[in-house]
């Protein structure tokens, strides 16, 4: 095969990659509709052989986010407390240097109006309050998969009959009521994807105008239109005989693709959550470049949304096919990484654990993403404790921010997976049977400056790993790094406990989680960022952070 492609199958102009499966229902008068399909088949001893290869390039932002760490808002911005709050918090980040974020707000349209009608409660000055402080880089939700008639005494100019598509039956599929906020419902129906084009390129000027400088699209950017969108009964694809809107899977996707660079043209950067449940519904590595990141997570072929805890950590595909193309950034949301059989990961009601913030920075380490984390509504407005604390907050931003930097443009040299055998790529890991769900990976990357090497543990116990001629004790989802610009990062075990460091040319970071420590010099028992302008920022004992000047 690599005699033919040298990495295949590309995907044409003008065509798609859809799954395995194929289905070719009747339309309504009871006809199947012709298409033009090729299926590929590889065969060859390098599994990277058959790597699907998007046709979209680096996304039009994506260079533009590649030192921009994500966090999800998870107050609702129809509450102009929640707003105010999230204002504030976000003016306290700045004074601790946090001044590259990007805030994903995915609750903050009027509930009083049906879809696809977007705008802000009224009176909307808390959510432009929040829209200002973040100085264009608020990505607000966009949903685009209903279409519904007017809420009580709510007027809808987005709503027109003509956007609904027509299922088997020669009628309007339907998809639900829509709950008003009036506690009535108005029924709802499928948008075509078509007229999901023109009404969020439309939307997206308004957006824009408002000061809003990027956008969360779910499940249009999320899935396989070939499927249903979650929770509905039938998929977006219209079963006419004379169809006025996509009626194949192939038409539904690049109604998309031109919706996706239309609003990056308009507005901004477009990012989507990731898709989630059922793997072959998931489409999200198809629209990279298309999209500028993605909060992608780890999918287990769940109905539902799982846990990971039995994932497999498998990141050759991602970091040599999707990072080039677009940024992802965290791992999902921490109620599917982690799973959240009491809810209480729903809303910041209670803290991450040690062990939880480790497993979730390895992972992202592994995957090549951004840094990201969550904000809850109850920590912000009854100070109650967050997922993550203030300090690991700004722990998270530097320590990540400093590490994707560099490894986000980085070339990828290899892959490999540590083992007995010695490292291994991922088709001779395959061939002997390797332990996929708790690998020891070893990323090469070259840059400009030199190489790059990341070691990252998913193991049980530790490893024992010697680089730049110094022996590093690696526990489960401990990690190394080391660059030639004088990179060295670490969260590995000194003198028998686990400690985080990290040295660059603008900073260095360090942690003894608790318990005093050397670092190369310098003592430090808390967090500890000590700026090349000899400016520190400190944790206090009782987890508070202050600056100190030189």
């Amino acid at each position: 095969a690599g005699a033919l492609l040298p990495r295949g199958p590309e995907i044409l102009p003008g065509a798609v990659a859809n799954e395995v499966l194929a289905f070719y229902p009747p339309d309504a008068a009871g006809r199947s509709r012709a298409v033009d399909e090729t299926v590929w088949i590889t065969l060859s001893p390098d599994i990277e052989d058959a790597f699907a290869l998007p046709d979209g390039e680096a996304a039009r932002h994506r260079a533009s986010l590649v030192g921009s760490v994500h966090v999800m808002l998870g107050g609702r911005a129809t509450h102009a407390t929640d707003s105010a709050l999230e204002a504030a918090w976000l003016d306290e980040m700045r004074g601790w240097g946090l001044d590259d974020l990007v805030l994903h707000r995915s609750e903050w349209r009027d509930p009083a109006l049906s879809p696809p009608m977007h705008a802000a409660p009224t009176p909307a000055t808390a959510f432009e309050d929040l829209t200002r402080a973040a100085e264009g880089r608020l990505a607000a939700s966009l949903a685009l998969t209903l279409t519904a008639g007017a809420c009580p005494d709510r007027a809808n100019p987005r709503y027109d009959p003509a956007d609904r598509v027509i299922g088997p039956d020669g009628l309007p599929k339907p998809a639900g009521r829509y709950a008003c906020a009036e506690g009535e419902g108005v029924a709802a129906w499928l948008l075509a994807p078509n007229a999901a084009e023109r009404i969020g390129v439309d939307l997206g000027r308004s957006l824009a105008a408002s000061g809003v400088g990027a956008l969360d699209l779910a499940d249009l950017a999320a899935f396989n239109p070939g499927y249903a969108w979650p929770g509905a009964d039938d998929n977006a694809l219209d079963r006419s005989p004379r169809p006025n809107h996509p009626a194949t899977v192939g038409d539904a996707i690049q109604s998309y693709k031109r919706l996706f660079q239309s609003l990056q043209a308009v507005v901004g950067p477009v990012f989507s959550p990731g898709g989630s449940g059922l793997w072959e519904r998931g489409y999200d590595s198809f629209y990279a470049g298309y999209l500028d990141g993605a909060g992608r997570g780890l999918s287990t072929g769940a109905i539902d949304p799982a846990a990971g805890d039995d994932y497999l950590v498998v990141p050759d595909y991602e970091l040599s096919v999707v990072r080039p193309r677009m940024v992802g950034y965290g791992m999902g949301d921490y109620a599917r990484f982690f799973g959240d059989p009491d809810g209480r990961l729903a809303d910041a009601a209670r803290p991450l654990s040690a062990s939880e913030i480790d497993s979730w920075r390895a992972t992202s380490l592994a995957y090549g993403h951004a840094g990201a984390w969550q904000v809850g509504t109850r920590a912000l407005a009854q100070g109650a404790p967050d997922f993550l604390s203030r300090a690991e907050q700004v722990k998270d931003y530097y320590l990540m921010r400093g590490l994707q930097q560099r490894y986000l443009d980085a070339e990828l040299i290899a892959v490999s997976y540590a083992g007995d055998a010695g490292e291994l790529r991922l088709s001779g890991a395959l061939a002997r049977d390797y332990d996929l769900a708790r690998p020891r990976l070893h990323l090469a990357y070259a840059l400009p400056s030199g190489p790059l090497d990341l070691w990252i543990n998913h193991g049980q116990g530790d490893w024992s790993v010697e680089a730049g001629g110094q022996p590093y004790l690696l526990p489960e989802n401990g990690w190394l790094a080391l660059g030639a610009d004088g990179l060295l990062g670490y969260s590995a075990r000194v003198e028998g406990r686990r400690v985080d460091y990290l040295r660059l040319p603008e900073y260095r970071l360090m942690d003894g989680r608790g318990q005093a420590t050397d670092f190369e010099g310098e003592t430090a028992t808390d967090l500890l960022l000590r700026f090349s302008d000899g400016r520190r920022i400190v944790e206090e004992p009782a987890g508070s952070l202050r600056w100190l000047e030189p």
